[in-house]
């Protein structure tokens, strides 16, 4: 009898301790890509809760928090927590998720973007993976080289004018251009109106439609019926990227020297921060001396902006214009 006991109680420790490794597995197994984008909101909203912040996800509030964050890692707590590189790949994803809510908005003011609409967009994510979605960034990534690689062009530069670029950069940093529609985002409606009073032609869409999604076109126009219409590319930082290069070069580092040296006067420079899949920001090139750049921008806005003082993202990208 004392045998049996023994050996029932012998079994029950192995059958416990198997349970528990199982279970420190799974939590081991639990990596980066395995987060849903719903699951990392969770986490966010928790955060934000015990911190004080009363915005919602999706208000106006919330994503000037994003963008300070993104840009600055304004808010340090946040940025010392040990799960930041999930808030952030799910910052990136908000950031580009608002900008084609708002491309999409019907009405020509666009200073409140919809938090509904903007939730609604996020919801549609929730179960995705972070590692599904960055694998669906890669194939859209792959499809816009073939796509680069299939056109012929004359790859070439000095296609902005500069002079003409800096005027008006300068007269709208700080003062946006009633002529435009004014995004939470605004940093590539920005670049491309720079682009635009520097001589680079648009690629007009003769359709009627609010919205072309096509990265072939790039431009925003008054429509018969009035508003505005438009296509991604002019608003939205990773479609611009897919546009240009279709005739410009691009090139791409983690090294703030290697940029600066391959970089001019007119050119496109955008920004992705660690552990996101998606480039969130978009400036242009003012001026360039050998050891930095000068950057003009909106969102946070600058006429000259020194691209070493930027600190909040780790690779870097320019568009030769």
């Amino acid at each position: 009898m004392k045998k049996v006991l023994i050996s029932c109680f012998v079994f029950t420790l192995l059958v416990f301790g198997l349970f528990l490794n199982a279970n420190q597995g799974s939590a081991a197994e639990k990596q980066r890509d395995d987060y849903t984008f719903g699951e990392v909101e969770n986490i966010l909203v928790e955060y934000l809760k015990a911190n004080g912040y009363s915005f919602n996800i999706g208000s106006e509030e919330f994503t000037k928090y994003v963008i300070e964050q993104m840009d600055n890692d304004t808010d340090e707590q946040l940025a010392a927590r040990d799960d930041y590189g999930l808030i952030t790949a799910y910052l990136a994803e908000y950031l580009y998720r608002t900008s084609i809510v708002e491309t999409e908005v019907e009405e020509d003011s666009l200073l409140k973007e919809s938090e509904e609409e903007i939730s609604a967009e996020l919801d549609s994510i929730s179960d995705i993976t972070l590692g599904e979605m960055a694998k669906e960034i890669e194939e859209q990534e792959a499809a816009d080289e073939l796509t680069r690689e299939s056109t012929i062009v004359a790859y070439k530069t000095g296609t902005v004018d500069v002079a003409a670029g800096r005027k008006y950069a300068k007269k709208y940093a700080h003062n946006y251009n009633p002529n435009y529609p004014e995004y939470s985002n605004d940093c590539t409606n920005f670049v491309s109106q720079i682009l635009s009073a520097g001589g680079r032609r648009q690629v007009v869409n003769q359709s009627t439609a609010k919205l072309t999604s096509d990265n072939k076109y790039w431009y925003i126009k008054s429509l018969p019926k009035g508003g505005k219409g438009r296509s991604k590319s002019w608003s939205v930082v990773s479609n611009m990227y897919s546009h240009l290069t279709r005739t410009q070069t691009g090139y791409s580092s983690t090294s703030k020297q290697k940029i600066i040296d391959n970089a001019k006067a007119g050119d496109v420079i955008q920004f992705k921060k660690a552990d996101a899949d998606r480039y969130t920001h978009g400036m242009w090139v003012y001026s360039k001396s050998s050891s930095n750049l000068k950057l003009s921008g909106h969102t946070k806005d600058y006429v000259e902006r020194s691209f070493n003082a930027i600190k909040g993202y780790k690779t870097f990208r320019i568009v030769k214009m």
